[in-house]
């Protein structure tokens, strides 16, 4: 099997460079405009993001939420 690199979904490119610098990780970056549903329960928020990503983009994803 191909190693597809994960994308990381971000509006902020900057962000995006840092995780690959951090991991040293070939990772693509792409902007969505995902939902966010509003929840106490941090998993279900970050899981609710990385579902709607993979949707759209049918490709392994990494999502960031710091549900404040």
């Amino acid at each position: 099997m191909k190693n597809i690199p994960p994308i990381y979904v971000t509006g902020n490119i900057n962000k995006a460079q840092k995780l690959k610098n951090l991991l040293g990780l070939n990772i693509d970056h792409h902007s969505l405009d995902l939902d966010e549903i509003q929840s106490n329960d941090m998993r279900a928020v970050v899981e609710h993001k990385v579902r709607q990503a993979y949707e759209i983009l049918k490709r392994p994803v990494l999502v960031e939420d710091t549900c404040l």
